[in-house]
Order: C-alpha cells, then structure tokens, then sequence
C-alpha cells in the first residue's frame, strides 16, 4: 500500500492537463446543474475534456439525462457506487495513444499507455482506430464483477441484461477515454479492467487493465467457458 501512495503521490503533480485549470465557472449551466446533483468530483466537463486530450473545446450538447435519473446515480454512490457523467470526444483508441503517450522503464506509467499490444496490428484497424459518437456518457466506474468464482462473458452478461434496459456493457473505447479524462481531470487514478463488447481479429472479447505501475494494456481473452474474474463498467443510457 505504500508503494502505491507513492505512486499516486506522483501522478498527482503531474498527471493533470497542462493547460489552464479548468474553474467551475467554466462549466456550462447544464454542467453545473449535474455537478449540484452528483458532486464535482464525479463529472468531466466538456471544457475538462478538450482540455485533457488537447482538443478545440466543441459546442456544448445537451446533456442527455434526466433529474430523475441523475439523482437516482447519486443515491447508489451513496450507497458505495460510482456513477460519473463525463464528456466523451469519442476518440479511437489510436488516437488515445498517441495524444496520451506510451510508459516506459524509466518512468512510472501511471496516466499513459502500455508498451506494446497486439492490438496495434493493422487487422485490429477496424476497431482501434474507429471514433466514437461524442457527448456526455454516465458510467458506473465500480465495475461489475462476480462476488466469488468469476463469469464468463456470456454469464457476465445476462447479469448486465438483467438490470434493465437502461444499461449495458460500456465500449472500451469510451472506457479508456473515460479513465484518462478522469484520472488527468480529477486525479481519480482506477486500477481496473474492464471486459468489453468487440471481439478482435483472434476472435477474443477486448479486455482493457489499467493500473499506475503499467498504465493501459488492451487484450484478448478467448471465447470460452471457463470462468474469470474481470470487470465490466456498465453505462446508463440517456433517458431524455
């Protein structure tokens, strides 16, 4: 545990967006309406993200989610929860990478990308380097794991299912994004992984593991049916 203090010690002075700091005056109306509801600490900004990912700040969107259902996500935070609306730009995974940098043996990892991944072969190009639809998401960044013994996908996901139709499994993709703009925005530094919807060139589901020794590494892990104990960080559609 003290090696990891260390560790987020030092991400926390430089982990941040070098760019001016982002002021709560600074947030759009609609912004702030959500930030009374869930806290500061748990909504990105559209001005957070373009700042994060070196992007022109673009038009502010609707925020595409009910009081109802924003308060709703505060009352299970409350209860040990982690709902966060955040503003995605919707950038590839490639494009991630290279705005954000790769780790290496002289440096601790922490907000960047791991070395190497079989994912940067040209045959993964149909997922890795697709962007995503932008504007604000709300994800449950505790993600859902089995209490004891694992799932496989297919189980993991008739639990995801079973919540109700205003979820599902979140795309890696925007759950990468997501851990960057927290992380660099808010200092909020996850150990996670996450077990996403694309299956890859080898016929693998995409697996993201994030954590402040290595940063992000992207895998595969082969159909089957054995059990693991991965993650899924699970989104709220918009309800509006």
């Amino acid at each position: 545990m003290e090696a990891i203090r260390k560790v987020l010690h030092k991400l926390s002075g430089r982990g941040k967006a070098t760019g001016t700091p982002i002021r709560i005056s600074d947030a759009t109306t609609e912004e702030k309406r959500i930030i009374e509801i869930l806290g500061r600490v748990k909504v990105v900004t559209l001005a957070e993200a373009a700042d994060v990912w070196k992007q022109e700040v673009p038009e502010a969107p609707a925020i595409p989610f009910s009081e109802a259902g924003l308060r709703q996500c505060a009352e299970e935070n409350n209860d040990g929860e982690d709902w966060r609306l955040v503003y995605i730009l919707g950038l590839s995974l490639k494009a991630q990478r290279k705005i954000q940098g790769v780790s290496s043996r002289d440096v601790v990892s922490g907000l960047r990308f791991a070395q190497g991944g079989y994912w940067r072969n040209p045959k993964d190009d149909y997922w890795t380097t697709q962007p995503k639809e932008s504007g604000y998401r709300l994800l449950n960044m505790k993600p859902l794991k089995a209490p004891h013994g694992g799932w496989t996908w297919a189980e993991q996901q008739e639990i995801i299912d079973d919540l109700g139709p205003q979820y599902e499994r979140a795309d890696e993709t925007i759950v990468s994004e997501t851990v960057f703009s927290l992380g660099k925005s808010k200092d909020s530094v996850f150990c996670l992984n996450h077990w996403g919807k694309t299956v890859n060139s080898l016929d693998r589901h995409v697996v993201l593991e994030f954590n402040i020794f290595h940063g992000m590494s992207i895998w595969g892990m082969a159909k089957s049916d054995e059990r693991y104990r991965f993650g899924a960080v699970v989104e709220r559609r918009a309800d509006l």
